[in-house]
């Protein structure tokens, strides 16, 4: 289950742990098993900047999260939320990920399909951009 992959994803420091002044920010909770993210960015000319999150999570989380904020960041707004919505169905599908960006990443998390109890974890990260941009396009 936890293929080569999504263990580099894991363990990948990049867009971890570094909050400021950020002006999006998000906490969002698994309930099922306590998986908890914290994710914030900054909003520049509708684009997204400096990405990160905080996460007391596992492994999937962990990976997860990584693939969101390296595929959202620089981004607008506008096209962060195609991209989740393109994601999340993906995650609840059973289809390959057609989209040109995050191949083998999306591949890794799609992948996780065949343990459905775990695709939550999965679509946490995801599920908390959906609401972060969604306070910003509702604001």
């Amino acid at each position: 289950m936890y293929q080569n992959q999504l263990m580099k994803l894991s363990k990948d420091p990049e867009y971890r742990d570094q909050f400021g002044a950020e002006e999006a920010r998000v906490d969002v909770r698994n309930p099922a098993c306590g998986d908890e993210l914290a994710l914030a960015f900054d909003v520049e000319d509708q684009r997204i900047l400096h990405i990160r999150h905080y996460s007391r999570a596992c492994a999937i989380v962990f990976a997860s999260a990584r693939v969101l904020c390296g595929g959202t960041e620089g981004l607008t707004v506008a096209e962060a939320a195609r991209r989740v919505e393109a994601a999340m169905a993906f995650f609840e599908g059973d289809g390959d990920w057609s989209h040109d960006w995050a191949r083998e990443e999306m591949a890794a998390l799609g992948a996780v399909r065949a343990h459905p109890m775990r695709m939550a974890c999965v679509r946490l990260p995801w599920e908390a951009m959906r609401k972060a941009l969604a306070q910003l396009i509702f604001a």
